[in-house]
């Protein structure tokens, strides 16, 4: 297993895991949008198994908040330097027992065409406003009662981060009242 950037931390992996357990029971789809080296893709495959999770990234970095911020992000370059898709897979492979499908294009075009019911999905893909907003709104038609919406940024991408337009934290705040947050993991409900 190979973890070469340590955004997401064994705390917070934890209190995923909880999340996940939450919507067990319920009929729906399990997501992960953004898996980058699978750190917390794997947690929630093992924590669903069998039931098989879909893994949406183009492993290409956060390449619409490098628009946004008007630079390029260190998540690009770094690949650029290496296969992060073939380290997610080995991590995957070796972490889970299988049960999980990757769809491997920009999670905007794919939501948009995606048709089934989602009871689970964590969102940790780009980290400027429009992206998050897009992509919360995208799964808010989908998502069953009691399911969960969540994901990753939201003290990193906070609304003071004016390079971001206020990144996760305002995506968050004008899309899902009634959210809370642990630290950077934001979450939602639906009633």
């Amino acid at each position: 297993m190979t973890f070469n950037e340590n955004w997401y931390s064994d705390n917070q992996c934890n209190d995923l895991t909880e999340l996940v357990k939450k919507v067990k029971t319920l009929n729906g789809s399990v997501i992960e949008i953004g898996c980058w080296e699978g750190k917390s893709t794997h947690h929630i495959a093992n924590e669903i198994y069998p039931e098989v999770m879909i893994c949406n990234d183009h492993w290409l970095g956060n390449i619409d908040e490098s628009l946004c911020i008007g630079t390029t992000h260190c998540s690009e370059l770094i690949a650029k330097e290496r296969d992060v898709y073939e380290v997610f897979i080995q991590n995957m492979n070796s972490l889970t027992q299988g049960n999980y499908k990757v769809i491997k294009e920009d999670c905007q075009a794919w939501l948009n065409e995606y048709n089934d019911p989602i009871k689970f999905c964590h969102i940790d893909a780009s980290h400027d406003y429009k992206s998050v907003a897009e992509t919360i709104q995208h799964v808010l038609k989908r998502i069953v009662k009691g399911g969960v919406i969540c994901g990753d940024d939201f003290i990193n991408a906070s609304a003071m981060r004016t390079d971001l337009q206020g990144g996760v934290e305002q995506a968050v705040k004008d899309n899902l009242q009634g959210f809370s947050n642990k630290g950077n993991l934001w979450f939602w409900t639906a009633e």
